[in-house]
């Protein structure tokens, strides 16, 4: 079953369902999430109060969730659109990009402890 949920194919179909449900193929002009990538998957967004497909694990199934298969998600252009919010969050988290404190990307202190200031010792 790991084997499967590994594949690209199995990674979608875990976390939205079966295609035609939960997903489709994207179309001829949909942009992946990460321009450079290749659309790969679409979601189909379900209607307001309408009840859950019920038919993927979502979360309990990314077991391989790269940045390259998440960036492939075929999301919207206009940022300011429902469709496009994803994107909106994407470019944003952009124009932080090395602006990183390098000492708190990994917080965690083997030995020691840590100091008054949450610094590693």
């Amino acid at each position: 079953m790991l084997d499967y949920i590994f594949t690209e194919q199995g990674q979608i179909n875990g976390q939205f369902g079966m295609e035609g449900k939960g997903w489709t193929k994207p179309g001829a002009g949909d942009v992946a999430l990460d321009k450079s990538l290749k659309p790969v998957f679409k979601q189909i967004p379900q209607k307001p109060g309408s009840k859950p497909l019920n038919s993927g694990w979502g979360a309990l199934a990314q077991y391989n969730n790269t940045a390259q298969f998440r960036n492939s998600e075929a999301i919207g252009t206009d940022l300011y659109s429902q469709a496009g919010y994803e994107r909106r969050l994407f470019e944003a988290t952009k124009l932080y990009a090395g602006h990183e404190d390098k000492a708190q990307i990994y917080p965690f202190c083997r030995r020691g402890g840590r100091t008054s200031s949450n610094r590693c010792r």
